[in-house]
């Protein structure tokens, strides 16, 4: 019998679509939550404010300006109780 020569079978490079698919996979598989520091005006005391993770420095200060001293998230008063 006679043979017949056999090809080398190379690997194949990865398309850039699946890796594109692998990215958003891993991204919506993560999972995400909110962290809010700061709430102003109308609906604003429906949100449970946190102090933030890093302080502002004096660079940040002099740039934005001072933040607010009162993080309570509402700048008004409290509503009377209905009876």
């Amino acid at each position: 019998m006679p043979t017949t020569g056999t090809a080398r079978v190379l690997p194949r490079p990865v398309p850039p679509l699946a890796l594109a698919a692998l990215a958003v996979a891993a991204a919506c598989c993560a999972g995400c939550y909110t962290r809010v520091t700061r709430a102003t005006g109308f609906g604003a005391d429906q949100y449970t404010v946190s102090e933030p993770y890093q302080e502002s420095g004096k660079i940040d200060d002099w740039f934005w300006g001072k933040p607010p001293s009162n993080r309570s998230g509402s700048r008004l008063p409290p509503a009377p109780q209905r009876n």
